[in-house]
């Protein structure tokens, strides 16, 4: 790959303050930073194009987001690059030249040099385009196209990819305005509809968790791996007065972290090593499972054995993408967990989703309506911008013109005359731009 001898404009802060989401950043000045050549475009997977398998197949861990995003932004034609990477979905927001590259660059990036997988990864892709992009952007950030509505997390984890592409020197004027927008959209959804605070991935988990043992309340649990997800399962279980809850993470340090934040508020709050972890299955009611790890931390055959005598199958409840529970195959089908230990899954709690959703079909309408509302509010200024730079141009002629014709019909007329045919000039003038703004406007 060769690294691009054209880059546009890096953004400076006074007007791309990266580092705060929150704050608007459009500006007229903008316009040839933003509208060089460039078209917005999103590319990627997520779980309605995408198995679990091809999530977990092609997810990309957290330390090398740094690495990929700059990757792209070294192919020619790219200028900016903010990658979304979370257990549902992998998207990366391009500023590029051509749209057509965007899919065979995410392919090659991501696919790697996993030569077969590069056709599955590619019939799971999905690209949008400008407007279309924008949309899917807006949708994304507000919860609506989140596999649970209203995911109150996605906000967040598209705020810290935004930050993220900043601290990377992959962003672009056209992907800071864009993302701006986006936040503002979101913030408008979550205060005008009843989708906010709307259960996240990991709160739904728990639901469905809570639904199959009957209640979490007075039950033992064990936490595997510290993040979002089990930080969020950890709340719940304090919250629903969870007898104990133990902390395993393959980092101790970690996990005393951790442990040490959480509010008990008279929850039993251990740690336990990691090399504890099929031992401890035995104390426990439930297991919640979400490590990031690239190969299963859970044997079947190994849960077997470790469940082996329960009275209870024991539930696991594995939120990590790739899986950590290892996945059902011919050669581990005879670890049956009929008897002894259960395993619900993202496909799982997906499935809930769908049920929960039903219900809350009017606040999706209601968001949606919003989102279309910011889609065409962002669209018009874009226009703008690119309309702004030719009525100038075109005034400026207009008016030049105007001059020299008023010079010419000048001649031989009074004062007051010449007034009245200037008045009548620069009206004419102002009424052609406008009638021409409203043409283009329909177009």
């Amino acid at each position: 790959m060769n690294p691009k001898k054209d880059q546009d404009a890096t953004p400076h802060p006074p007007r791309h303050p990266g580092a705060d989401p929150d704050v608007s950043v459009y500006a007229a000045s903008d316009t040839d930073l933003l509208l060089k050549g460039n078209k917005f475009v999103v590319v990627g997977y997520n779980h309605r194009t995408a198995s679990l398998d091809v999530r977990s197949r092609f997810a990309v861990p957290g330390k090398d987001i740094a690495r990929l995003s700059r990757r792209f932004v070294e192919l020619p034609g790219i200028s900016g690059c903010v990658i979304l990477a979370t257990c549902n979905r992998l998207e990366a927001y391009l500023a590029i030249r051509s749209e057509a590259e965007a899919e065979a660059a995410f392919v090659e990036l991501v696919g790697g040099q996993d030569v077969a997988g590069r056709a599955v990864l590619a019939r799971s892709l999905f690209v949008r385009v400008n407007e279309k992009a924008i949309q899917h952007l807006f949708r994304v950030v507000s919860g609506l196209d989140a596999m649970v509505l209203g995911d109150a997390q996605i906000l967040g984890q598209s705020k810290t990819a935004y930050r993220e592409a900043c601290s990377f020197g992959t962003g672009s004027p056209m992907l800071h305005k864009v993302f701006h927008a986006a936040f503002r959209c979101a913030k408008t959804v979550r205060t005008r509809t009843d989708l906010d605070g709307a259960h996240s991935v990991a709160g739904s988990g728990m639901a469905l968790l809570a639904e199959r043992i009957g209640s979490l309340r007075g039950k033992r649990f064990l936490l595997v791996g510290v993040n979002e997800m089990t930080e969020t399962a950890a709340e719940r279980l304090v919250k629903a007065r969870a007898d104990t809850i133990l902390i395993a993470n393959r980092t101790a340090k970690h996990g005393a972290k951790f442990l040490a934040t959480l509010e008990a508020n008279g929850t039993s709050v251990e740690q336990v090593p990691w090399d504890r972890l099929l031992a401890t299955i035995a104390m426990v009611d439930a297991v919640i499972t979400s490590t990031g790890a690239s190969d299963p931390v859970f044997r079947r055959r190994d849960l077997a054995t470790a469940t082996a005598g329960r009275a209870q199958p024991l539930t696991v409840l594995d939120l990590a993408v790739p899986p950590d529970v290892e996945p059902m195959s011919p050669e581990n089908v005879g670890a049956r967990a009929d008897e002894t230990f259960r395993v619900l899954d993202l496909e799982d709690v997906g499935a809930y989703q769908q049920d929960i959703e039903k219900r809350r079909c009017q606040a999706a309408a209601a968001g949606e309506r919003l989102v279309l509302a910011k889609v065409d509010e962002f669209a018009r200024w874009l226009h703008n911008q690119t309309l702004a730079p030719k009525m100038e141009r075109l005034r400026v002629a207009a008016e030049a013109a105007m001059t020299k014709e008023l010079v010419r019909q000048s001649r031989g007329l009074s004062c007051e005359q010449r007034t009245l045919l200037q008045q009548f000039g620069e009206t004419l003038v102002k009424r052609f731009l406008g009638a021409y703004r409203r043409v283009d406007d329909q177009d």
